[in-house]
């Protein structure tokens, strides 16, 4: 499994002219895109950031993981930066959680209006959840000091939704040592989650994992999860079971789908507008970004998908959509990682004529 290591700094990009890659139809090569980067200090080499309004004051605001990958530390951080203008910072205030974290995302787990966090510590095998501290459904910019939940493994990426419809968010995670899915579901008091969960349940996957996305692929009312299978070139995806019209948080095994020569990252998207949800996949190993398209009749998935389509991305580590020019169609953003194709981001647009979308 490579190790991918960043500086210790946080870089935020207002803009730089996206730079076109040979033969790749539909590069972004307008200048003025994006303007300088600006460099924020955070701590020892940042993973994955998270950006909100966790103070409610209008800015937002800023949490990282300084995953201290040089040197391992046994207890890791999350860097807390409080937006204080436009692309200014407070010093980062610093909480400690467990060993190298990676992953993080926002979100309210227990129900009282204020944004919390939950943090997947990949040596520490635990996510570790703080509570956004504040009164009347508005955040301080604070948290409660970390709890750390076993995850059944090294964690590496997360998701959270309410899988089993019982109104507590639940998180699913990415397995990093051994091949598997974590499902950890949120416990409830009062009609919503109080911010604790019930111990880990793990599916099989047939190699580690770093990536883990999730969609109603096929159209019955519950979300399924699909995560990469790095060492065994493809990807999972997970069914979700369905109990009284809803998920009940639980999953089918996972059945498997070719995606490449190492799957690190997923997003999910309708590419090409026939209301069933496809896939793209960024390779690390320079294996460049698959376009996985969901089968089925539209508007009405089946849950499989296609055989891959590429595009050439070189050594890609993570990928997401959005509308970059405004032309209503889906884009693509791929960021590459070590080597040669190091630092670089690269933008596909949809070009509606066969290209990443083609409505």
């Amino acid at each position: 499994m490579k190790r991918y290591l960043a500086p210790a700094a946080l870089v935020l990009i207002l803009g730089a002219t996206f730079v076109p890659r040979s033969g790749a139809a539909g590069v972004c090569t307008q200048p003025g895109q994006f303007g300088p980067a600006t460099d924020i200090h955070t701590g020892p080499n940042p993973l994955f950031t998270v950006a909100a309004d966790f103070n409610h004051d209008g800015l937002i605001d800023l949490a990282v993981t300084n995953s201290a990958w040089t040197t391992l530390d046994a207890v890791g951080h999350v860097a807390i930066l409080l937006g204080t203008g436009p692309l200014t910072f407070a010093p980062p205030v610093l909480y400690p959680v467990g060993s190298v974290p990676h992953a993080i995302l926002a979100a309210d787990f227990n129900g009282d209006g204020i944004l919390d966090l939950a943090v997947a510590n990949k040596f520490g095998g635990a996510i570790s959840i703080l509570i956004g501290h504040g009164s009347g459904g508005f955040g301080d910019g604070t948290f409660a000091p970390a709890v750390a939940y076993p995850a059944g493994g090294y964690p590496f990426q997360l998701v959270t939704a309410d899988f089993n419809g019982d109104g507590a968010l639940d998180l699913a995670t990415a397995i990093n040592d051994t091949g598997a899915v974590s499902v950890l579901l949120g416990h409830v008091t009062g009609g919503h989650g109080d911010g604790t969960f019930a111990p880990p349940v793990k599916y099989t996957l047939l190699s580690i994992s770093t990536g883990i996305a999730m969609g109603d692929f096929n159209h019955d009312g519950a979300l399924d999860l699909v995560a990469t299978e790095n060492t065994n070139h493809s990807i999972a995806v997970l069914l979700g079971h369905v109990t009284g019209g809803h998920g009940d948080g639980t999953f089918a095994p996972a059945v498997h789908y070719a995606a490449g020569t190492e799957p690190f990252h997923i997003a999910v998207k309708d590419f090409n507008g026939d209301g069933v949800q496809d896939l793209a996949v960024a390779n690390s190993s320079s294996g460049g970004t698959a376009i996985l398209l969901g089968n089925g009749p539209p508007n009405a998935g089946d849950g499989t998908f296609a055989a891959p389509t590429f595009l050439p991305s070189g050594n890609s580590a993570c990928v997401a959509t959005g509308d970059v020019n405004g032309d209503g169609i889906s884009d693509l953003a791929v960021g590459t990682a070590t080597g040669s194709d190091g630092g670089g981001l690269f933008v596909y647009l949809g070009n509606g004529t066969g290209g990443v979308e083609d409505h």
